[in-house]
């Protein structure tokens, strides 16, 4: 800011040391180039606190990003456990269904079994009774 300011006063300076009359070490500068540097150093005042403001908006703004990128990584994990969970869940439930079929099966295996062995008894007691009867006579 001091370094503006110098610098400002230094281009006023040379520009307006052609209009000095005197040779002295007293420079008389015209009003109108001393307000357009007191304006710029005014300005330059202005615009050094809107960066400083600026700066401070953007360190929140990198905090408030960091905290949402923390967030989202925790929702990552836990929407990658949930996943593990529904295929784990999707294997149980096929396992299930392939236990369920194999008990279908079973069970009509025993139903064909059942009706063969009544079957076999009805053919039995039929026999029983014709040879009973080739016998009595």
């Amino acid at each position: 800011m001091k370094k503006l300011l110098i610098t400002l006063l230094t281009i006023t300076l040379t520009a307006s040391e052609g209009i000095s009359q005197t040779s002295s070490d007293t420079i008389c500068l015209p009003t109108s180039q001393l307000k357009k540097a007191i304006n710029r150093i005014e300005e330059c005042k202005v615009i050094a606190e809107d960066l400083a403001l600026t700066k401070q908006s953007l360190t929140l703004a990198n905090q408030r990003i960091s905290v949402k990128d923390s967030i989202i990584q925790k929702f990552e994990v836990k929407g990658n456990a949930y996943e593990a969970t529904l295929l784990n869940y999707q294997q149980i439930n096929n396992n299930l269904e392939s236990i369920i079929q194999n008990l279908k099966k079973e069970v009509s295996l025993h139903k064909k079994a059942f009706r063969r062995q009544k079957l076999s008894k009805w053919v039995t007691g039929v026999l029983g009774i014709a040879v009973g009867f080739l016998i009595a006579k």
